[in-house]
């Protein structure tokens, strides 16, 4: 009888030792994955902001694309003003030498 009652606590005690191990590896379990679970919240914000910080500068980027461009026109504009406003200066001196000579 004392013998069974020793078996059974054994068996119980083992149980819970077993119980304790099990719960403890789940805890570790748990743990770990939280840490992963914590990088990836980490990582996605991190890459939302990378996003946002490359969609600022693309939108920069392209503001100064634009502005460039226009800049370009306008000096093209500006240069073809400048030709022909040389081929009249041209033309009014070529009168004014021919009325001279």
């Amino acid at each position: 009888m004392i013998e069974k009652a020793r078996a059974k606590r054994k068996s119980h005690l083992s149980n819970m030792s077993n119980f304790t191990q099990m719960e403890n590896f789940i805890n570790d379990f748990i743990q770990q994955n939280n840490d992963q679970v914590m990088e990836i919240l980490f990582l996605k914000q991190n890459n939302k902001e990378i996003n946002r910080k490359y969609n600022q500068l693309a939108k920069l980027f392209h503001t100064k694309n634009e502005e460039h461009q226009k800049l370009k026109r306008e000096v093209e504009q500006l240069g073809a003003q400048n030709k022909k406003m040389e081929r009249e200066l041209k033309s009014i001196k070529d009168l004014i030498k021919k009325y001279m000579s």
